[in-house]
């Protein structure tokens, strides 16, 4: 199956749910770089805490979100996961593990 790649110009009038910074800074502030430097500033709406009540008011219609591709694992009727055709290189971020 062949997915239909949306490029951050298909989503500039749409209503985007995004997390506040105060629940992860790095990535929050990571992720608004990244629109800055492409010039993106969507309608934005509060996330909600919990990716179910995420995904649920997704399949309302209420709008969308950039979510982690292994949320594709979790199969809601009316929510259909797309890929993005990145602008400036991927909007990506590493992952590092610490312990002591």
């Amino acid at each position: 199956m062949i997915l239909l790649r949306l490029s951050f110009d298909d989503l500039r009038e749409q209503p985007l749910f995004r997390f506040e910074r105060r629940l992860n800074p790095g990535f929050h502030d990571h992720c608004q770089a990244y629109f800055d430097r492409i010039g993106f500033t969507p309608n934005r709406l509060p996330e909600p805490d919990d990716h179910h009540n995420l995904l649920g008011l997704i399949a309302e219609g209420q709008g969308m979100a950039l979510l982690p591709a292994s949320l594709q694992q979790v199969r809601r009727q009316g929510v259909v996961f797309r890929p993005l055709k990145p602008l400036h290189g991927p909007l990506t971020a590493g992952i590092a593990v610490v312990h002591a």
